[in-house]
């Protein structure tokens, strides 16, 4: 009866949490202000939770962060039916030479199964206003 009435208890819970992983083929594509860039096939593993989602080896969360050692990091991690959503900001402490910012971006369509992804790097403190993009698209 025990077992019973915990099971009970649990049932809710378990409906309601969703963790799945969705594997994405696509087209990865990289370019700096420099004029190099590149373009290959991609596979990325994508692991999604109710809290948390993990790109490949990178996990996001909904958070807001700040440390004079480190910089500050903003994330906003959104899930519901149709839509599955991304945006992180962070900026590392700046110095006199380098204060780098980095913006990332990930937008899953849950009905129609495509995936988006952008990543990009500046830095500008630099003498040369540094930056580096790369997307995803599967």
């Amino acid at each position: 009866m025990k077992k019973l009435l915990l099971l009970l208890f649990l049932i809710p819970n378990l409906a309601q949490s969703e963790e799945f992983i969705l594997v994405c083929d696509g087209m990865f594509n990289s370019y700096t202000e420099f004029g190099d860039s590149y373009e290959t096939k991609k596979t990325i593993v994508v692991k999604v939770g109710d809290e948390r989602i993990e790109v490949g080896e990178r996990s996001y969360s909904t958070k807001i962060y700040s440390n004079e050692l480190m910089g500050e990091l903003k994330s906003v991690y959104f899930k519901d039916n149709d839509l599955i959503d991304v945006f992180s900001v962070s900026k590392e402490r700046a110095t006199k030479d380098h204060c780098a910012e980095y913006d990332y971006y990930l937008k899953i369509n849950r009905i129609s199964g495509e995936m988006s992804e952008s990543w990009r790097q500046t830095d500008p403190c630099m003498d040369k206003k540094y930056f580096l993009k790369t997307g995803f698209e599967g």
